[in-house]
């Protein structure tokens, strides 16, 4: 009995050890070495997009409806698929934080952006990076890497850049209402109008951004507004845009009372806001752009002095 006893407890010792042995080698898999499937987004979607399971990845068309919220926390990438996008009838919110941007980007090439449709429920999209969208420069549906159709939108302190599309190449408002602040655009093309951003009779408030080489072949290099419903468009820097036509900084056709557009860097002639580098696009000392911003305390930068033009200006330009 004794020696079954002891024949036992080896035998338990034996296989405990067997059991950390394998914990322990387990332990030793690079998390993420495999994509599980909860990181897969396909069809409707809705929760919370959380970084413990980014990169997610977007196979197909995926959609949050009208009775849904989809949100996306600080840091989470999201990587589309050739000819994947994101429709939302509902509400987005895409809050990153500094150094912990929302990505939006091709999985491997580019894909076909975002579409807000009769999202009425004030979307938000700030420290973000929206790129390498690539829609037809020949058909007229085809518009806005962000595309808004009657809805409603908040983008601040995000990076826009190197998209393509018929009009507005970074962004496109029809019958919306956007407040875009303290933003980068760089690099987007628009087939028509609107290199950066098309605004068509739509409410915008385009205050302390940084537009920058993005082009057009036909018509308006920088921001274009059409038959504006109320326009502000103030402390920005246009700068190396570029078009057939029409201003490469700001071009407007409509009713002027319901525009008002002041305190701009305006893009043309010789002259330079001296950036930093040209992918540091903070003012280096000297900058014509320093202190020239709106000069209403309300506008201030976050040391309290006068507004700088661009998007490092301004109560929110500290990012």
């Amino acid at each position: 009995m004794k020696k079954y006893s002891v024949f036992l407890i080896f035998l338990i010792i034996t296989l405990s050890c067997i059991g950390c042995s394998r914990r322990e080698s387990g332990l030793s898999v690079d998390p993420e070495s495999t994509l599980d499937e909860s990181s897969i987004l396909k069809g409707k979607v809705s929760g919370v997009l959380t970084t413990e399971h980014s990169p997610y990845r977007v196979k197909g068309n995926i959609e949050v409806d009208s009775l849904s919220t989809l949100t996306i926390e600080a840091g989470v990438s999201i990587l589309f698929s050739d000819s994947s996008s994101l429709l939302v009838r509902g509400r987005l919110i895409a809050d990153g934080k500094p150094g912990e941007p929302v990505t939006f980007t091709a999985d491997n090439g580019t894909w076909k952006g975002i579409q807000f449709v009769g999202s009425r429920q004030n979307s938000s999209i700030s420290y973000a990076i929206i790129e390498k969208i690539s829609l037809s420069l020949n058909i007229p549906e085809e518009t806005g890497a962000i595309d808004m159709e009657n809805s409603i939108l908040t983008i601040h302190n995000s990076i826009i850049r190197n998209n393509v599309s018929y009009e507005g190449g970074g962004i496109y408002l029809k019958g919306s209402q956007a407040e875009i602040k303290n933003s980068l655009f760089i690099n987007n093309h628009a087939g028509i109008f609107g290199g950066a951003v098309l605004s068509a009779g739509s409410e915008i408030a385009f205050i302390n951004n940084t537009v920058y080489k993005n082009w057009t072949d036909n018509f308006g290099g920088g921001l274009v507004i059409r038959g504006s419903e109320n326009a502000r468009v103030e402390n920005n820097i246009f700068y190396m845009n570029t078009g057939r036509q029409g201003n490469p900084g700001v071009d407007f056709s409509g009713d002027s009372s319901k525009v008002l557009i002041k305190y701009n860097y305006p893009g043309y002639g010789t002259s330079s806001p001296l950036f930093t580098s040209e992918t540091n696009l903070h003012l280096q000392n000297g900058s014509p752009c320093i202190d020239q911003g709106d000069p209403d305390p309300a506008f201030n930068d976050t040391d309290k002095s006068r507004n700088d033009q661009g998007a490092y200006g301004g109560p929110l330009g500290n990012w």
